[in-house]
This record gives C-alpha cells, structure tokens and sequence, in this order.
C-alpha cells in the first residue's frame, strides 16, 4: 500500500509517522487528560493551523472513556 502523499513506490520511502499525517491534514489529536502541558500543545496547534490558513477547517479527534469532561469539551468545541 502507497500511502498517499508518498511519492514513488512505497519500497523507496519510509512511511511518514501518523502524526506528521494527521497535522498535514488539519487535525489535532488529544488523546491523554488535559494537563496544563497538554492544553499548551493543544492549544499552540491551533493557533499554527490558523496561522497557516484560516479558511480551511481544523479537526479534533477526542479519544476519551467518554466521561462527563468529553462531554463538555465537545459542546464548547460546537458553541459559536
């Protein structure tokens, strides 16, 4: 399989990371508790991708046991 963005046949390159793949297309992932540290990162990649063109939208992958805190980060994500 050739991943997308890869240019001549897979053999040629090493796969690129899966991070490095999700920040090219526009998408943050928060996987761990919000930390203070985590909230920076979180943060500062949101402020980069808009940098970079505020046009194009930005995805948030939330990767949680589904806990009241999920609940309430996804309704301020949605709220205008």
């Amino acid at each position: 399989m050739v991943i997308p963005f890869s240019r001549g046949s897979a053999w040629e390159q090493p796969p690129p990371d899966l991070a490095s793949y999700s920040f090219k297309n526009r998408i943050v992932y928060l996987g761990m508790s919000l930390v203070p540290s985590v909230t920076e990162l979180i943060l500062a990649e949101f402020l980069y991708l808009q940098y970079e063109d505020e046009e194009k939208p930005i995805y948030l992958y939330i990767n949680s046991t589904g806990t009241t805190k999920s609940f309430g980060i996804q309704r301020l994500m949605q709220s205008p």
